[in-house]
């Protein structure tokens, strides 16, 4: 049972991944497709990292920054280094001017726009979990933080590395951490209450369909409807992802295997699926999107292959 709890959380963060990286590879501009998992595929994020988020491992602010330091902030200076010397080399758009403003304002519609913005949110929330107790006061906290969010998008407030949308990432994220002993709980066997949790939380996640699209990466959050279209895409994605844990057949290990294997290593992915699709069109690989995803993902596992192996202190682990 233990065993299933944690393999469903290691699908929900493969498919977090794995919904960013077809987002920007073609699947943004799908009809009404498209619109929905935007809709949801970075609150997701927040969501299931709330999830695993475990602030009393830390006893001090210090200890806490010197763990994100070594597995978030330092990773993001290597891994911004090498995709903006890899950018400037492979595409005439990013000129010296345009690394200056990324310098300055932040990534932008790039990946790596969501680490700033995570650890910002990781350390806010760990600052508010140890001087708040209460969980009712911490859910006041969260919703306070929503609508924080909307206003300071309404207010088209400065945005710096999208710093204004770590209000509303802390919504996902505490929302996430508040409700992981009820998640750890919930079994992944069809059954009808299963099912109607299914069908709720999917009708709630069409409810910004027909309404204007977000863009988290500059905090444009279009209108409240965004809220609960995520939650409600958030809650579909984590059922299913308990389903399909529960699910035993030669086929679905394979599957869940290299869903796994992505979200153990999605910071690699994040970081270089959209400079390694630019590079291939680029190249002219192939006129056929299908055969560029395929050279995309395998050439992703071989950074990750080669990061792992040869690398491992740049994203926080020791060489083995």
């Amino acid at each position: 049972m233990e065993k299933g709890r944690i393999e469903w959380i290691d699908i929900a963060k493969g498919l977090s991944i794995i919904l960013v990286v077809y987002g920007h590879t073609g699947l943004n501009g799908v009809p009404y497709v498209g619109d929905w998992f935007a809709g949801y595929r970075m609150p997701f994020f927040f969501y299931v990292s709330g999830i695993l988020f475990s602030p009393h491992k830390y006893p001090t602010l210090q200890s806490f920054v010197k763990k994100r330091w070594e597995t978030l902030i330092r990773p993001y200076f290597f891994f911004s280094i090498i995709v903006g010397l890899w950018l400037f080399f492979v595409d005439n758009a990013y000129n010296i001017d345009k690394i200056k403003n990324i310098l300055i304002y932040g990534w932008g519609g790039i990946a790596l726009w969501f680490i700033p913005v995570l650890v910002f949110t990781q350390i806010f929330w760990y600052v508010i979990t140890k001087r708040i107790n209460s969980k009712s006061v911490l859910s006041l906290v969260v919703v306070l933080c929503g609508c924080l969010g909307f206003l300071s998008y309404k207010l088209a407030l400065p945005n710096n590395y999208n710093i204004c949308f770590v209000l509303t990432s802390t919504m996902f994220f505490g929302t996430g951490n508040l409700m992981n002993s009820m998640l750890l709980s919930v079994r992944g066997k069809i059954n009808l209450r299963l099912l109607l949790m299914l069908l709720g939380s999917l009708l709630l996640s069409l409810t910004f369909i027909f309404n204007d699209k977000p863009e988290f990466s500059t905090n444009n959050l279009a209108t409240p409807f965004t809220y609960s279209a995520a939650f409600g895409g958030t809650f579909f994605m984590c059922l299913c992802s308990m389903v399909f844990a529960d699910i035993n057949n030669n086929i679905a290990r394979y599957i869940k295997y290299a869903v796994k294997f992505f979200g153990k290593n999605s910071y690699i992915v994040l970081a270089f699926h959209q400079v390694v699709i630019i590079t291939l069109n680029n190249l002219h690989i192939s006129k056929s999107g299908t055969i560029l995803r395929i050279s995309m993902w395998v050439t992703l596992v071989v950074l990750i292959f080669i990061i792992n192996k040869y690398f491992p202190f740049i994203i926080g682990k020791k060489q083995k």
